[in-house]
């Protein structure tokens, strides 16, 4: 199990399941373990997957938060006109 932990409590895991195949350069041995037989190409793709989908997040996030900064500012400064406007009279 994969666990990414992206801060202020989002995280997500993906369970990685390498299945057990016979490797086309290694002979075949009644003697190796299933662990021995793992096809570590589809591990590769299963982690290739994983780093698409966090770096595609990364990018929803910054995103947000362009937005979140531009929302925050944009209240500020009207927090500060309706100070300055009740403080005219």
């Amino acid at each position: 199990m994969v666990e990414a932990d992206a801060g202020a409590g989002h995280s997500d895991h993906v369970h990685l399941t390498p299945q057990p195949t016979v490797s086309q350069t290694t002979p075949i041995d009644d003697d190796m373990s299933p662990s021995q037989r793992l096809d570590f190409g589809i591990i590769q793709h299963q982690l290739d997957n994983l780093h698409e989908q966090l770096q595609q997040h990364d990018q929803r996030t910054r995103l947000f938060d362009i937005f979140g900064g531009l929302g925050y500012i944009l209240a500020i400064l009207f927090g500060l006109l309706l100070w300055r406007h009740h403080n005219r009279r």
